[in-house]
């Protein structure tokens, strides 16, 4: 079963947006880009899913350029990362989510 987390907003019109998703059967984690509502590519897709929130993060950026996008900014990204952890459910995510806090 894969789980995802809410979408990260990517422009002022919502129309592309990125989520983080976690596969429970493989312990993999891919992240899927939407465009007006419909999944257009997804980083770590197959058999290149990644193992770790991590490099499914700092990947997304050269992804989304690939793809004619502006890379994520730092809060962004530990956006994402945070999405990530979330999903897969273990304590990681406590201090992330301390140090965003105080970013906020």
């Amino acid at each position: 079963m894969t789980y995802v987390f809410g979408s990260l907003l990517l422009d002022s019109e919502a129309s592309i947006q990125i989520d983080p998703a976690f596969d429970a059967a493989t312990r993999t984690f891919t992240v899927s880009l939407r465009r007006d509502g419909k999944t257009v590519a997804v980083h770590g897709a197959g058999g290149d899913a990644f193992k770790t929130a991590r490099e499914a993060a700092a990947g997304t950026s050269p992804f989304l350029v690939e793809r004619g996008i502006r890379p994520l900014t730092d809060w962004e990204e530990c956006e994402l990362l945070g999405g990530l952890l979330r999903l897969k459910g273990n304590s990681g995510h406590g201090p992330l989510i301390g140090q965003t806090s105080r970013r906020a």
